[in-house]
């Protein structure tokens, strides 16, 4: 198994906090509109999923 790298981590946390944003504006489309592909709902729960795989690798990056 390999390390990430330094970069890697960087690039890969900000992805995770891109998607995280990207989740919570098909949430708010799917609660005023109509959903998009999956409920307002199940967008949140990935949004936080991601927001939180950002947040672990970003701090990650500090050890």
């Amino acid at each position: 198994m390999t390390k990430l790298s330094f970069a890697d981590k960087k690039s890969i946390s900000a992805l995770f906090m891109a998607l995280s944003i990207i989740c919570t504006v098909f949430a708010g489309i799917g609660s005023f509109y109509t959903d998009v592909v999956l409920a307002s709902t199940q967008w949140i729960l990935l949004a936080v999923l991601f927001a939180v795989w950002g947040l672990y690798l970003k701090l990650e990056l500090k050890t």
